[in-house]
């Protein structure tokens, strides 16, 4: 003989009949209302089902499974005619969603009545409905699975639209970048298996809006061809976010199904480089009228897509096959056309500046950066003036690479970008290289990262001194004369401050003793360092400056303390270099 019910056993039982009573009864008061032409009394209807099925609460899955299965039920009677079933549709996809985390059986009820209605419904009608139920949901989950069953309705309601297909989807997807953002921004590393699911689905979006594309005239393909392109890059930067990038091989897959998309929108992975590919879409896209696009603010991470999918295919063999692409012909095209290489330099800032993508993608990128310019020639480039636009990006670039030099915990990861951006460099006419390097010092807030730049002139003016002769140039050493200046005399006004500015002092120091032992030695021929420069760095740097340490010593040894201590030993070497371009200075002085 069967146990008896237990209380909460009774109590849920109860509890379903009487809610399932009650949706019965609102839902066939709609159905009346409706069928008489008494609209107002039918919406009122409606907000009771909407009452009934929101007051729910806790209660349990049971409980729901019924309320689901009452309203499919009546969905798929004869009872549901066109206009209660239009009614109720404007309302059950944000009620209904809050279920589908319930029970997996409350999670097919929920797809089931969606599915049902996007088949009984205006399709147009139901694409702004499921979005708007989806803006609904963002606001109190963030869940990866309160999402998949309005995310798979939106990617069947796309392929049931039957005109309009741009305009209907380019308001669609908004939303769907919406949602992503905020998924991928909270995910919990511990429910990996349906943020997976989730990525999964949303990419099932892009394979719809190609089934969509596919069936149009050739004529009406391309604005959303360019749609289907936007969609797949912004998903491709919402991939290589830090927290989905950990779970690598879940992850290239994903990756590898969105890059078989790219033959068919066309995309190549020289033109996604170099930065065309995206203001071309944008242009398709929004056309003139872009002020109020929604589109528009989700533009830089279409942008860092496009770095991202030729990044993922270099390091990834069958991420690069998917997408027809072969990555040693783009290398081949960017090292012989210098135009390109910045460009493609210029586009990387997008990865190295930003925290949204995780330390692996950054690290790939390095990779990436490195196999370019490894097999650059060493050639005379100051001829290359009509590329000189592209020097704000590659400053970006460079300014990225120091972050990635200054942040990284991997030791390698740093050595390489160092390595890298010295490479960047060195690619980049003299003058303009000097700039880069000024800029640099100028902009940083790093005392180590300023003294190390220094040290890069530094490596400069010795290179310069090397090709020394009868009308060789002295530009690199005209000029670190400046930057020394800047260091030593900050234009800001007054010295320099200790101890924050010891380093770049140092360096400053260092590189100045470099120029004047060349210039003593006589390897410099034509030495820009006259007389007048020499008494004005004594009085004006190097004087000033031994006092100002002179000072700062003794008051630190009188005041004793282990901080104090460490200050005073960081003097020591300053003062042995500044003791020798005083020296330098006033034997050169001697001598003229």
């Amino acid at each position: 003989m069967a146990d008896p019910p237990s209380a909460s056993e009774r109590t849920n039982r109860s509890s379903s009949s009487t809610i399932c009573s009650q949706l019965s009864a609102a839902l066939q008061i709609c159905s009346k209302h409706f069928t008489s032409g008494d609209f107002s009394a039918g919406a009122m209807a409606v907000s009771e089902v909407v009452r009934i099925l929101n007051d729910q609460g806790e209660s349990s899955p049971s409980v729901s499974e019924v309320s689901l299965a009452e309203i499919f039920e009546f969905l798929s009677s004869p009872a549901a005619n066109e206009m209660t079933v239009d009614a109720l549709a404007t309302e059950l996809p944000r009620v209904v969603v809050k279920f589908a985390g319930v029970s997996e059986d409350c999670s097919k009820y929920v797809e089931k009545i969606i599915d049902l209605l996007i088949t009984a419904c205006n399709p147009r009608d139901m694409l702004s409905i499921v979005c708007e139920a989806l803006d609904s949901q963002i606001k109190v989950s963030t869940i990866p699975i309160d999402f998949l069953v309005l995310l798979r309705g939106l990617s069947k309601v796309i392929t049931a639209v039957r005109r309009h297909h741009f305009q209907q989807i380019k308001v669609a997807l908004p939303v769907v970048f919406k949602v992503i953002r905020a998924i991928s921004s909270e995910f919990d590393e511990e429910d990996e298996a349906s943020l997976l699911d989730f990525f999964r689905t949303v990419t099932e979006i892009g394979i719809s809006i190609k089934s969509v594309c596919e069936k149009l005239e050739e004529e009406k393909k391309e604005e959303l061809r360019a749609l289907l392109s936007l969609y797949t890059l912004h998903l491709l930067a919402f991939f290589s976010t830090n927290n989905l990038t950990n779970k690598v091989p879940s992850c290239v897959c994903l990756v590898k199904e969105l890059s078989m998309l790219f033959p068919f929108c066309g995309l190549s992975y020289s033109r996604l480089i170099t930065g065309d590919t995206v203001e071309s879409i944008i242009r398709v896209v929004c056309g003139e009228d872009d002020d109020d696009d929604d589109l528009l603010m989700w533009l830089p991470w279409a942008k860092g897509g496009a770095c991202l999918a030729v990044v993922w295919g270099f390091a990834y063999e069958d991420v690069s096959k998917a997408a027809g692409e072969d990555i040693a012909s783009l290398f081949d095209e960017l090292r012989a056309n210098p135009a390109k290489r910045w460009e493609a330099v210029g586009t990387l800032k997008l990865i190295f500046s930003s925290t949204n993508y995780s330390w692996k993608i950054k690290a790939d990128t390095v990779e990436f950066l490195l196999n370019i310019m490894n097999a650059v020639k060493d050639a005379d480039r100051d001829n290359d003036a009509a590329n000189l636009f592209l020097m704000p990006s590659l400053f970006a670039s460079l300014e990225g690479l120091q972050k990635v030099m200054m942040s990284s915990a991997d030791a390698t990861l740093r050595k390489k970008a160092f390595s890298a951006f010295r490479k960047v460099l060195a690619d980049i006419p003299g003058p303009q290289r000097f700039d880069l390097l000024k800029a640099l010092i100028t902009h940083s807030s790093s005392p180590d990262m300023i003294g190390l730049l220094i040290d890069l002139v530094r490596d400069e003016v010795h290179k310069e001194g090397t090709k020394q002769g009868d009308g060789a140039s002295s530009y690199w050493t005209e000029n670190a004369l400046g930057l020394v200046e800047m260091v030593l005399r900050p234009p800001k006004g007054g010295p320099p401050s200790f101890p924050q500015d010891g380093v770049p002092v140092l360096a400053a120091l260092n590189l100045y003793r470099f120029i004047l032992i060349r210039a003593s030695s006589g390897e410099n021929l034509g030495s820009p360092v006259t007389a007048s420069q020499l008494r004005k760095a004594y009085t004006d740097w190097l004087i000033p400056l031994r006092k100002l340490v002179t000072g700062l010593q003794v008051s630190t040894e009188n005041e004793g303390g282990e901080l104090n201590l460490h200050v005073e030993c960081s003097f020591n070497p300053l003062q042995l270099v500044l003791y020798r371009c005083i020296e330098l200075v006033e034997n050169c002085l001697k001598d003229r």
